[in-house]
């Protein structure tokens, strides 16, 4: 998903939202592959910011983390409790 700000699709987007359905149990569990795709998309649309959201299934304590690349790109981590949305 690519986020723009309204009236404003000739500039960046705002964010790149990608999800996916896997089971991540800690954050070293996270598939550089999704990492990569994320960065391609970020580089592609010259976008600063984008995040990977994923289920969140067990005992993750915290549901955000960021990885700051050089070129100024925040990569957002994200879990989406499914249990608790419904």
């Amino acid at each position: 998903m690519v986020i723009y700000r309204k009236d404003q699709d000739k500039e960046p987007p705002l964010a790149i939202l990608d999800t996916k359905w896997k089971i991540i149990d800690s954050i070293n569990a996270i598939s550089q592959s999704d990492l990569y795709q994320l960065f391609a998309y970020l580089e592609k649309y010259k976008c600063k910011n984008g995040y990977i959201i994923y289920p969140k299934i067990g005992d993750i304590k915290r549901n955000k983390f960021i990885y700051k690349a050089e070129s100024s790109t925040n990569l957002h981590i994200r879990f989406f409790d499914i249990y608790k949305s419904s």
